[in-house]
């Protein structure tokens, strides 16, 4: 009859909704993915905001290890020394209660740094600005350093010689102290040193002055360079009066030869 329809033709029919839903969500995926990949290259492609003004307390700089390499610290966060990971000794990072830049070698040892102190007290106001290098396992051996107190003040670049086969660590296990000591505990072991080996013994574990390139609290130029006992043997001075001055010292401390000579 004309009235019959086929099973299959009608089923077609049905499924012709169903398609259409399909490729309308098809194409909203499509779009959305689309919206998505725009979005991310927008927001990749802008520049990253650079902070103008970074305020912290204390900025640590770290190696891929871990380790310290470089530490900006307020008067509040000081930084202990560190060899070997172990503070060499206690209570420094209070003595350091003062804004600090310490270097560190790319080991976690310690090497220098920058520091400034300014301390107000009763007979007034004393001033430190200070750069130091250090040697290997070792303290300072280069120093740019500024003194002002009351008393007067000082500036100049000081060299030390530090002992190459004894490090900072050795030398206090030497004296009978381990890393971590404080600092009373170490002035009393030096002080129980004999006198007649104490400037020989703290100069082999722990080095001595070499050289002053400065002006000093007298108001005078000058030059000083000691032997490897911390003895002065030649002083270059250039006095505030303008006459200067060449003296050599003999092993006692006494002057041998001054020149210009007096009359």
């Amino acid at each position: 009859m004309a009235t019959d329809r086929s099973p299959v033709s009608s089923g077609a029919q049905g499924d012709r909704p169903l398609a259409i839903a399909l490729r309308r969500l098809q194409l909203f995926t499509a779009l959305l993915a689309a919206g998505l990949v725009i979005l991310a290259v927008v927001v990749f492609a802008r520049p990253v905001p650079v902070p103008s003004v970074l305020s912290v307390e204390r900025l640590d700089v770290l190696e891929p290890d871990g380790s310290l390499a470089f530490v900006i610290a307020g008067s509040g966060h000081p930084q202990a020394a560190l060899l070997d990971g172990q503070v060499i000794l206690a209570g420094q990072d209070e003595e350091r209660g003062h804004p600090a830049l310490l270097f560190f070698d790319g080991r976690g040892d310690e090497v220098g740094g920058i520091g400034f102190s300014t301390l107000e007290g009763e007979a007034g106001v004393t001033v430190s600005r200070h750069l130091s290098l250090d040697g290997f396992k070792q303290d300072e051996t280069l120093v740019l350093v500024h003194r002002q107190s009351p008393e007067g003040a000082e500036s100049g670049l000081v060299v030390f010689d530090r002992p190459l086969e004894v490090g900072l660590l050795d030398a206090l296990r030497e004296l009978g102290l381990s890393p971590g000591a404080t600092r009373a505990e170490l002035e009393a072991v030096v002080a129980g040193v004999p006198p007649e080996q104490l400037g020989p013994t703290m100069g082999r574990l722990f080095g001595v002055q070499r050289m002053f390139l400065g002006s000093d609290t007298d108001n005078r130029a000058g030059l000083v360079l000691l032997d490897g006992r911390n003895r002065v043997r030649l002083e270059l001075l250039a006095p505030e009066d303008g006459n200067p001055s060449l003296s050599f010292f003999d092993a006692d401390g006494q002057v041998v030869l001054t020149l210009p000579e007096s009359e």
